[in-house]
Order: structure tokens, then C-alpha cells, then sequence
């Protein structure tokens, strides 16, 4: 029984299994991101784009706008107004706005190192791809351990 390679496919199932976590984990912060930085600069791009339609468009994508906005809120029994009349007593706008660009600086850091974390596990598996090329010459002769 060959214990090396046994422990060198485990060792990757792992390092494979992480790698597709970390990859995922960086997709989830990248959907957070967008989403911050739609809160931070959706009403400046709005107004670019919203400034080349038709008011007939403009019109148009401000009622989907609206209609996504309530439908995020409406929780029922009341939960989406207490949470409104929360808000009003929040920071001020530039507090908010501060606050947010807090998070997408913390999202980023926490991208670029869920990014180093793959390509650590990435050269771990190209170490052990390495390791078993260069092993399997030298073991043609070698008995197996038991």
C-alpha cells in the first residue's frame, strides 16, 4: 500500500476542497462590494445614465428602481416602517457615506487576502503535483510499503 500517494490525495481533496471554498467566499465579497458601492455611487450614475434616456425612459427605470426598493422592504407586520423610522434617526449622510466606504475598503482587503489564500493553496497543489512527478521514476523498483 503506497501511504505517500494515499496522504498526497487526501492532502489534495483538501487543498481542493478550501481552494473551491475560498473561491467562493471571494465571489460573495465581491457581490458585497457591488452592492456598497451601488449605495455609494448608484444615485451619481443613475443621474449620468438617467440623463441620456427619454423622460418616457427615465420614468420607466425609476418605477423598477422603486419597485425593487419596496419589495427589498416590505418584511411585513410593520417591520419595513420601524426600520425606516430607525434610519431617519441614523447618522447624517456624510456619516453614512464614510461608513461605507469603511466597508468597501474592509471588503477589499478581505478580497486580496482571500486571494493570497488561493494562491497559496494553488502552489500547494503544484507542489504536490511536483512532488508526485518526481517521485515516480525513482519508485518503479521500489517495493510497496505495507
Amino acid at each position: 500500500m503506497d501511504l505517500e500517494g494515499l496522504a498526497r490525495a487526501e492532502r489534495r481533496r483538501r487543498a481542493l476542497e478550501a481552494l473551491e471554498l475560498e473561491r467562493n467566499r471571494e465571489a460573495a465579497l465581491r457581490g458585497q462590494l457591488q452592492d456598497m458601492a451601488a449605495e455609494v455611487e448608484g444615485e451619481r450614475v443613475d443621474a449620468q445614465a438617467l440623463s441620456r434616456l427619454s423622460p418616457e425612459e427615465r420614468e420607466t427605470v425609476r418605477a423598477a428602481w422603486t419597485e425593487a426598493e419596496t419589495a427589498d422592504l416590505d418584511l411585513g407586520d410593520g417591520v419595513a416602517a420601524s426600520w425606516l423610522d430607525e434610519e431617519d434617526e441614523r447618522a447624517s449622510p456624510e456619516e453614512e457615506r464614510q461608513e461605507r466606504l469603511a466597508e468597501i475598503a474592509r471588503l477589499q482587503e478581505e478580497i486580496a487576502a482571500s486571494q493570497r489564500r488561493q494562491r497559496a493553496f494553488q502552489r500547494y497543489l503544484h507542489a504536490l503535483l511536483e512532488q508526485e512527478t518526481s517521485l515516480a521514476p525513482s519508485e518503479e523498483g521500489r517495493p510497496e510499503s505495507s
